[in-house]
């Protein structure tokens, strides 16, 4: 077992310090970047730049000031949460709070709110085909996040549309938060879908996101102790062949004295949540914990958290500093958290991680 460097920590922290201290995007951007130069325009004058190192966008310099550069573009596959505390409405949130512009491809309509899900409609293949190929031809992704895909169809689709990427040599990092149950009981996918999805998703993936309950989904057995839990992350890496598995929801497992948050991915009653990340390159994997949040409001926590790893791996950093930077995320998330209906609330969209506090050891 290894624990997550405290020195690694604080640079992290002097890095959303430093991202903080900024009003633009330049401060989302890794030193290592281009850069180009100010240019010699008037007082008034909004000049259009010239073409940026992906071909496709452009930058703008604005009263003769420094050109921004271009955001990150991070796109989520997801279904659409009309209460607007998870999949898709949760995951653009996210990505704009932390310095990148999200795009959507919507796999799935859902008719939900705090406290129910009322009905789900599939997105038709053709739509779903539509977008993906739309996107791609203008705004194509640096990182991608997927979440809800309900069918067996739909997980075929999206696998090949990655396959055909990597075999271009243009995918970028792909983070799979596998949704099959919402935190009301609803069942988001069927298990001809579940399979697909080990068979298609996973292996282009970066990193895949399941919590607890999903988790013992796929590895068909109960993960009652931490052993089970890493038992389990290296299952689920040889199963899926992705490149790094992050099991969520240590904090409900017998010998830690808590129960599971409403959501399924916050923590009630336990002194910590525990999350286990394990990596395909062989290193040992690594406990990373979390500070007690007492708050009921954690919907959204677990697309909030996936959503933020991509964000943060569409700037560039390393897979270990970006989970640790989205768990700070999620942690001040839930701090801000309130109730909005009858059920939990959503975790609040805030910004880069501030305060020590949040961050996991």
């Amino acid at each position: 077992m290894v624990l997550y460097p405290r020195v690694h920590f604080c640079l992290l922290l002097v890095l959303a310090s430093l991202a903080l201290g900024s009003t633009t995007a330049e401060a989302f951007v890794p030193a290592t970047a281009s850069r180009k130069p100010w240019r010699d325009a008037g007082p008034n004058t909004i000049m259009a730049s010239s073409i940026t190192e992906s071909g496709r966008s452009s930058e703008y310099d604005v009263a003769g000031g420094p050109p921004l550069p271009a955001l990150p573009i991070v796109w989520s596959i997801a279904g659409s949460d009309s209460g607007g505390g998870a999949g898709v409405q949760a995951d653009l949130q996210a990505f704009h709070a932390l310095g990148c512009h999200g795009c959507s491809v919507i796999t799935a309509l859902t008719a939900q709110n705090s406290h129910q899900v009322c009905k789900v409609e599939v997105s038709s293949l053709d739509m779903l085909r539509t977008t993906l190929a739309t996107l791609e031809d203008d705004m194509p992704a640096k990182a991608i996040k997927i979440g809800m895909l309900a069918t067996a169809d739909v997980v075929r689709a999206v696998g090949n549309f990655l396959s055909e990427k990597a075999t271009e040599g243009s995918l970028g990092a792909v983070i799979c938060d596998p949704v099959m149950v919402t935190s009301s009981g609803s069942v988001l996918q069927d298990e001809l879908a579940r399979q697909a999805m080990i068979d298609t998703i996973f292996p282009r993936a970066t990193l895949i996101t399941p919590n607890k309950h999903e988790a013992e989904m796929l590895v068909g057995y109960t993960l009652r102790a931490p052993e089970d839990v890493e038992r389990a992350a290296h299952d689920l890496l040889a199963m899926g062949k992705s490149g790094a598995v992050l099991v969520k929801g240590g904090h409900a497992l017998d010998g830690l004295g808590g129960e599971e948050s409403a959501s399924g991915e916050g923590l009630v009653d336990a002194a910590v949540a525990q999350d286990y990340l394990l990596e395909s390159n062989g290193k040992p994997g690594s406990w990373i914990t979390s500070p007690r949040l007492e708050n009921q409001n954690t919907h959204g926590t677990g697309c909030t958290l996936s959503s933020a790893v991509a964000a943060f791996l569409a700037q560039d950093l390393p897979l270990v500093d970006a989970v640790v930077l989205a768990k700070a995320y999620v942690s001040q998330g839930i701090r801000a958290a309130r109730k909005l209906g009858r059920g939990p609330g959503p975790v609040q969209q805030t910004g880069w991680p501030a305060s020590a506090s949040d961050f996991p050891w």
